[in-house]
């Protein structure tokens, strides 16, 4: 299932029932975070049947890794971690050179997402500062049993009334940047990723008011206050 299917499915549990004060969301900039990164903190367990959010004890021993997709399409693991008691621990390295895709790749990415979006096909085409730039990007850690059985996946998320927001993080091997912004019926769509060489910090931002256009973000951009590690079950 790709992102842009995982982000429309999970962003349908959140109705909108009334008019709620404006939504806003961080303004892009450069969210650089350096070669390695520490990812850690108590992951709640997102309860499908409607009792919200509850901490995740992890009482099997699931373990996480974060995985990329190399240029062959296979999946590569890059980085082993921990969930003892539901607190993740995990440092993710800078990737293996023949691990990184041309940044092309990504932005075809950007703009199948957008064509999938939540709010109905959006035609964004993101334009790039520098072709020549290998990306890689990962937005959720695996969840695995003992016997490495997938067992749902662990997001950095934050949902309110009428707005969802998903950090991601994309490693770039020079700085470049993303820009688009495209429109349609009800919805206004917006690129503005600004990436240093090494990890960065992305904000996936949808902003869905009654009685508003839409708003789909995609911003480098710090983390947001009230955001959590949110594990999503689907088995094992």
């Amino acid at each position: 299932m790709t992102l842009a299917r995982v982000w429309l499915s999970l962003t349908l549990l959140a109705l909108v029932t009334g008019p709620t004060p404006a939504q806003t969301a961080p303004a892009a900039a450069q969210a650089s975070l350096g070669s390695r990164i520490q990812l850690g903190g108590q992951i709640m367990l997102q309860d499908l049947s409607g009792a919200g959010l509850t901490a995740w004890s992890n009482s099997a021993g699931h373990r996480v890794t974060v995985r990329v997709t190399d240029a062959s399409g296979e999946p590569r693991t890059v980085a082993r971690g921990l969930a003892v008691g539901g607190r993740l621990a995990v440092e993710v390295g800078a990737p293996e050179p023949e691990v990184l895709l041309p940044v092309a790749d990504y932005a075809g990415e950007i703009s199948a997402m957008f064509s999938e979006s939540f709010f109905g096909p959006i035609a964004m085409t993101a334009s790039v500062s520098d072709p020549t730039a290998r990306v890689q990007r990962f937005a959720r850690l695996e969840v695995h049993t003992a016997e490495d059985l997938s067992a749902g996946f662990v997001q950095r998320w934050r949902e309110e009334r009428s707005s969802t927001m998903q950090l991601s993080w994309l490693y770039a091997d020079r700085d470049v940047t993303l820009f688009g912004h495209a429109s349609a019926p009800g919805v206004s769509g917006e690129v503005d990723l600004r990436l240093k060489r090494g990890w960065n910090s992305v904000l996936m931002t949808l902003i869905y008011e009654r009685g508003r256009d839409g708003q789909f973000l995609l911003r480098s951009s710090t983390e947001p206050g009230s955001m959590q590690w949110v594990y999503w079950q689907i088995g094992g």
